[in-house]
């Protein structure tokens, strides 16, 4: 059994909390989530703010490490393991490469939770939530318009505002609430508007997996991100302007209901926990074969006594190790391509006639080293 450890800082969304969970649920990997401080969202993380004694039990405990977006302590200094880095959030958008950089330099697998920033080049791995389908029990007997902004001047809340008080509709404002409180209010609401910038978040998630449409809407460079990444957008746009997308969901039946059915065929498809799981577990075996490759190659520069600079050919023999990538080791780049029809090149200066083998599952060669 994968064991995995989760950790972060920051996560304001809880979704280190929610993928735990989804791994405990649908896998056969245990996960265990920790955050450094909490929010005021009240996720109920395994553990909060470790001891260090803590820390190092668990870092041991662990076969795998999930940061999201940041630790929240020093890492340097533990043994190192095979890593997944999920970030999230607007600190990673306004300096993306140095937080990829950084990831290459921890020889982690640098992944991203929204797909607006895929733009930034690294794979997808969706934010998750559960089914939330059973809290819609008691809806409000008039139209209602919910909207969650963690921050109103990112979220366009006066704009939200504005709309539904020139249509006289009922504006369902939640705060500064924990999570459950949020979703108990959240369940009695029509419809749900996210915001304008990013193409949606995990408000909008969680109304999918209600069954409730949600209009929210892009900046081009993040609207084309989103349709690289699922090829059509899930929610109605504000269009021709948001009160009247807003009046047209109220209104037309039909409208109502298509957009409701795209986006819980969107939740189902991308972000339901068992999807999510999947999607995670990919990245988590990426990682173990990864730190295997790590490990045996700077092992055999070791035993060779290469300094930097020399030229390995290898040859895959076979075996289940992973997709193409790219990463430092021991300062020197390396390419390697895990295709059995195509050879492995470490890219150095020089020619080494040396051959040895490396092992991997149930002690099968996995590499040959030649001239």
């Amino acid at each position: 059994m994968t064991k995995i450890f989760s950790i972060s800082e920051n996560d304001w969304a809880g979704s280190g909390y929610f993928l735990s969970e989804a791994i405990n649920s649908h896998t056969e990997y245990r996960s265990r989530s920790m955050r450094a401080k909490q929010s005021h969202l009240e996720f109920p993380y395994d553990m909060l703010d470790l001891t260090e004694r803590q820390l190092n039990e668990l870092w041991s405990w662990a076969d795998v490490i999930h940061i999201h977006d940041a630790p929240g302590f020093e890492t340097e200094e533990l043994p190192h393991k095979p890593t997944i880095i999920t970030y999230h959030s607007a600190r990673f958008r306004n300096a993306a490469d140095t937080y990829i950089q950084y990831a290459r330099e921890m020889r982690y697998i640098a992944t991203v939770a929204t797909p607006d920033l895929t733009r930034f080049g690294l794979p997808l791995l969706p934010d998750c939530r559960p089914d939330l389908s059973d809290q819609v029990t008691d809806k409000h007997d008039t139209f209602t318009v919910c909207h969650a902004p963690t921050k109103r001047e990112v979220k366009g809340t006066g704009r939200v505002i504005k709309a539904c008080k020139r249509l006289n509709v009922n504006l369902e404002l939640i705060e500064n609430e924990p999570w459950e409180k949020c979703i108990e209010r959240k369940a009695r609401c029509h419809l749900l508007v996210d915001q304008f910038e990013l193409g949606f978040g995990c408000n909008a998630i969680e109304a999918w997996s209600m069954g409730m449409p949600v209009i929210s809407d892009a900046e081009p460079q993040a609207e084309q991100a989103i349709l690289h990444c699922f090829g059509k957008l899930p929610y109605a746009k504000p269009e021709p302007s948001l009160a009247d997308a807003i009046a047209r969901i109220r209104d037309d039946v039909g409208w109502r209901w298509g957009w409701k059915t795209i986006g819980n065929d969107h939740y189902k498809k991308w972000h339901s926990p068992k999807v999510a799981a999947k999607i995670s577990i990919g990245f988590y075996r990426q990682a173990v074969e990864r730190h295997l490759i790590l490990k045996s190659t700077e092992k055999l520069s070791r035993n060779m006594n290469l300094p930097p600079g020399e030229l390995i050919l290898m040859r895959y023999l076979g075996g289940n190790i992973g997709e193409q990538q790219w990463f430092p080791s021991d300062g020197t780049k390396v390419r390697y391509t895990f295709d059995a029809k195509i050879p492995i090149r470490y890219v150095h200066e020089k020619d080494v006639p040396w051959f040895v083998r490396l092992k991997g599952r149930n002690d099968k060669p996995l590499f040959e080293v030649v001239k």
